[in-house]
């Protein structure tokens, strides 16, 4: 017959310490991570990335439960995302809706680092803690033993508290999916001897489907009075926690609010990291599920006079320019962002803030300015407009591709703004502060200079649309100094090279260590 280890308070302290260090690796949380190692989150995640690209991390992706904040799945791809799943933990229905709420995570390769456990650990609220009787730690046996805890009885050091009162309580342990309820028929008397609750874990896992949640589906274990022996056999591949709490509502126990969560990373915010399209560009959602995004920031642009150039230079010279100028678009805009894609000469990039687009607009259209000079020594010009707004992502030609009426309205923006001029929708400020600070510190430059504000009519959309901006300030004359204009095509066409280069190495870098993100990490799980 299987035995069972006794273990105390100082036992299930060392455990639940184990499990903590844990908590920072299973899963890898970039956004946790980045905030105690003091390294920027895009940093750790280009060390993530590169992990992920040798095998050392899988990537996952999974929004938490809306009411418990369990991950409710961990899907390697974008396009395996379902569009609901019921939660494990609490065992209600989840649509999935919106990447803003898709957290990602990595998880060590087993061949790195085997946890056993298939489920991740979950976060209780501060109301569900305060209903907590006992908090005991029951790691996972493949060798079939069991643990004691002993609860109202043995030696005091060995014990975990008092005796229970009678009652009904609640004993679960939402990441080993098992739920059931305690009852203790009547308060122990000192003559009472311990009395031995043994039980497997699988005999209280709860099958997950849309149709649990009915508290009277529940496995009820029953002990004579409040002194008892714990005898758990963890038979699962999850760790266990002998989670006793009183019998309260569904919600206090399993609710976590929203002020209580920690913040991550979602999927909207690794789709604008310039890795990801890179070594990821499979990675596309699928198109049945349309998934939205709350806000994301629309940049279009488009070159003026293209048929004129095109006309005026001759196709060779005329390419040459805008294969250009899209290297240097593309350069900035990866910087904070992503390229969607090319429509003709135009392209449409998007980000997750105000503030960053205007930075990689503003320094593409400078560069644009200096070195994106054609044989007649006029430097090609582009427009751009820029709005703010929701979008569904659909996939396009394999490419997370952005549709609805923020996409109309950032195009038609774009449209009406003049040569060298940025159009920027009042949208793009809201609630960013920095997008206004930066607008600023652009216009105080002296290579730029401010757009009034004026009220748009346009095309298709029924209210009018506010906007602001900048352009260059200096007229774009041809350059007739044939030694400046010599020197700054050769600066261009040096820069173009080293942008090219710098994308063959990005390409074949090595990875980087992960070390010192998660240090020491073997003397916390020693043991």
């Amino acid at each position: 017959s299987c035995t069972c280890e006794l273990k105390g308070p100082n036992s299930n302290m060392a455990f639940l310490g184990k499990l903590m260090a844990t908590g920072l690796i299973h899963p890898l949380q970039p956004k946790l991570l980045a905030t105690k190692s003091g390294i920027d989150e895009a940093v750790v995640l280009t060390e993530l990335f590169y992990a992920t690209r040798i095998g050392m991390v899988n990537m996952l992706f999974g929004p938490d439960c809306r009411r418990c904040g369990t991950l409710v799945c961990a899907e390697a791809r974008l396009s395996g995302l379902p569009r609901r799943t019921t939660c494990t933990g609490c065992r209600i229905d989840n649509p999935i809706q919106q990447l803003d709420k898709v957290k990602v995570v990595f998880r060590f390769s087993d061949e790195v680092l085997y946890v056993r456990s298939e489920n991740f650990p979950c976060q209780p609220s501060r109301a569900s803690t305060a209903e907590n009787v006992v908090f005991a730690m029951v790691p996972s046996t493949p060798s079939g033993s069991g643990i004691r805890y002993a609860v109202g009885c043995s030696d005091e050091d060995m014990r975990l508290r008092e005796p229970l009162k009678a009652g009904r309580y609640r004993l679960h342990c939402p990441v080993a999916c098992a739920d059931s309820f305690l009852v203790i028929e009547r308060d122990a008397t000192p003559e009472d001897t311990p009395y031995q609750l043994n039980f497997h874990v699988s005999d209280i896992v709860v099958q997950c489907d849309a149709a649990s949640g009915n508290r009277d589906e529940l496995v009820t274990l029953t002990a004579p009075h409040g002194k008892i022996f714990f005898d758990v056999f963890n038979d699962t591949v999850n760790f266990f926690v002998l989670w006793v709490q009183n019998d309260v509502d569904d919600d206090v126990i399993h609710t976590l609010p929203e002020n209580e969560r920690q913040p991550f990373t979602s999927v909207t915010d690794v789709m604008h990291h310039p890795l990801f399209g890179y070594f990821f560009s499979d990675q596309v959602v699928r198109r049945a599920n349309k998934f939205e995004i709350k806000r994301v920031v629309l940049v279009f642009t488009d070159v003026v006079g293209s048929t004129n150039m095109y006309s005026t230079l001759g196709d060779g010279d005329a390419l040459d320019l805008v294969t250009q100028h899209f290297e240097i678009l593309f350069e900035e805009f990866a910087k904070h962002g992503r390229v969607v894609k090319t429509i003709g000469d135009a392209v449409m990039a998007s980000f997750t803030s105000g503030h960053a687009a205007l930075e990689s607009v503003s320094k593409a259209m400078a560069t644009l300015r200096n070195e994106c000079i054609g044989p007649d020594g006029i430097a090609l010009e582009i427009r751009v407009g820029i709005h703010a707004g929701p979008a569904v992502v659909v996939p396009v030609n394999g490419v997370n591709d952005y549709f609805g009426q923020t996409v109309n309205v950032a195009s038609r923006v774009e449209s009406a703004a003049g040569a060298s001029s940025v159009y920027i929708s009042d949208a793009v400020f809201e609630n960013d502060s920095a997008a206004v600070q930066t607008l600023q510190e652009i216009v105080d430059e002296e290579m730029f200079q401010t757009v009034p504000v004026q009220s748009l009519s346009l095309k298709g959309v029924e209210y009018p649309v506010k906007t602001r901006g900048f352009k260059l300030a200096a007229a774009n004359e041809p350059l007739t100094d044939e030694k400046e204009l010599f020197m700054k095509k050769m600066i261009g066409r040096e820069n173009s090279r080293a942008r090219r280069a710098s994308i063959r190495r990005n390409s074949s870098s090595s990875l980087k260590s992960v070390h010192h993100l998660v240090p020491h990490l073997g003397d916390d799980l020693e043991g």
